[in-house]
């Protein structure tokens, strides 16, 4: 309910303009991220008709599925399915393997769209309605099943896992049910990160249920996220501004 609530805010915020673009963002931006390779390999018809659903709901000009490079199988899954919407004239754009930080929706957008937006810019207001995946496949189960949307894709990674591997997992889920199933073990888990590497968050209690938020659990050993170093002080050289990949102003920051 609360994935195809977003979906009816996302579609309202747009109703006042007529909506040029679908976009599907398909990039995972960190490492161990791989819940969207997961669904667009085992589920990419239903996803694609979701974009289908999508495109036809809000009629919009176009609808893109945007991917990186590197994942063969989800790739080809895709184009399959693609092939059965092909009168839906769905676009896959593969990512440019050199962009960083790969991933993101502003870094997306600004590749399929030339479309520069501040972080306070909602896409919506200049016609890009902007959608996961797994958005787009719960669209599809909805209308197409009836079916409400009590589940989600979630990865589970790191080197305390005998088994990596990634599950559909029902809402409600206690993390620690994951961890066993993936033969944690506890001699080399040093610590658990909800999320990638870069910006994920520490997990207190293993019994925190999965959400609609929960795209990955990594179960990291001591030598896999060693603890940061402390931080050192700026000493404004600007070195930074010119190589920020997301043009921030780090001295302003500072």
């Amino acid at each position: 309910a609360s994935r195809q609530r977003s979906v009816a805010e996302t579609l309202n915020r747009a109703s006042g303009t007529k909506p040029r673009l679908v976009l599907i963002n398909g990039a995972e931006s960190e490492p161990y991220l791989c819940a969207d390779e997961a669904l667009m390999r085992e589920h990419g018809q239903q996803l694609v008709a979701g974009v289908a659903i999508l495109k036809y709901a809000c009629q919009a000009d176009r609808a893109v599925i945007a991917m990186q490079r590197g994942k063969p199988s989800a790739l080809a899954a895709l184009r399959e399915a693609l092939d059965e919407f092909r009168d839906s004239n769905i676009e896959l754009l593969l990512l440019p393997a050199s962009d960083y930080p790969r991933g993101t929706d502003p870094q997306v957008i600004r590749t399929v769209c030339k479309l520069e937006l501040t972080r306070y810019q909602d896409p919506a207001d200049f016609g890009v309605l902007l959608f996961s995946p797994g958005s787009a496949a719960a669209v599809s189960a909805a209308v197409s099943t009836g079916a409400g949307h009590v589940s989600r894709v979630v990865a589970l990674a790191g080197t305390a896992l005998r088994t990596p591997k990634c599950f559909t997992v029902p809402f409600g889920t206690p993390i620690s049910h994951l961890l066993a199933l993936s033969g944690c073990q506890p001699e080399q888990h040093s610590r658990t990160l909800l999320g990638g590497p870069l910006r994920g968050r520490e997990l207190d209690d293993p019994e925190t249920p999965v959400d609609i938020t929960t795209t990955c659990v990594i179960a990291a050993g001591d030598a896999e996220l060693p603890a940061l170093p402390s931080s050192q002080a700026c000493i404004q050289c600007g070195d930074c501004i010119p190589v920020c990949p997301v043009r921030l102003q780090p001295q302003l920051l500072h």
